[in-house]
């Protein structure tokens, strides 16, 4: 929610994809918590070499940029290759989408868009960006996603023994 940290916009009913692909996945894995990042995601689901090609391009000028100590993100107008890379990026972002949607119900979308408030909420209740530590992080945190519509209002169960907090879902058998 990097747009709160720096510019204190608060974007609301924003859809998180890698929260969407593990609802796809998890239908057919074991591991569904486990993040995967825009590339994977790409690789698996949305198999274009144009985007491939033009990413690996902006990410080539990104580092050689990078390497003469210019950051090149300040630098107007961007290069071609970095506007490519861009472009393709985010045009990538609607045929994941596409992909991933075309098998969901109405109430597994309804429960990816309450997961993905819960996500961005967690990452808002930080007052400062935690960028290092969940960029390395593939686990989803606890209590994020929700699998059932009786979950959405169930708080979380806490265990006896060793204290960890467990959703309901994780509970049942």
């Amino acid at each position: 929610d990097i747009q709160l940290y720096c510019h204190h916009v608060r974007l609301d009913g924003v859809l998180d994809l890698q929260l969407l692909e593990i609802v796809h996945r998890r239908k057919y894995f074991l591991n569904h918590e486990l993040l995967r990042d825009f590339e994977e995601c790409l690789e698996t689901y949305a198999n274009d070499l144009q985007i491939k090609f033009a990413k690996h391009r902006g990410m080539d000028e990104f580092e050689s940029l990078k390497r003469t100590g210019r950051n090149p993100w300040t630098i107007r107008p961007l290069s071609p290759e970095l506007a490519d890379s861009l472009i393709a990026e985010v045009s990538s972002l609607f045929s994941l989408y596409d992909v991933l949607r075309r098998q969901r119900s109405t109430e597994d979308m309804t429960l990816v868009l309450e997961s993905s408030k819960r996500y961005a909420n967690y990452f808002r209740s930080y007052k400062t960006f935690p960028k290092e530590e969940f960029y390395r992080n593939a686990f989803v945190p606890h209590n994020i996603l929700i699998w059932t519509p009786r979950e959405a209002h169930d708080p979380p169960r806490k265990c006896d023994a060793c204290l960890k907090i467990f959703g309901m879902s994780e509970l049942s058998s």
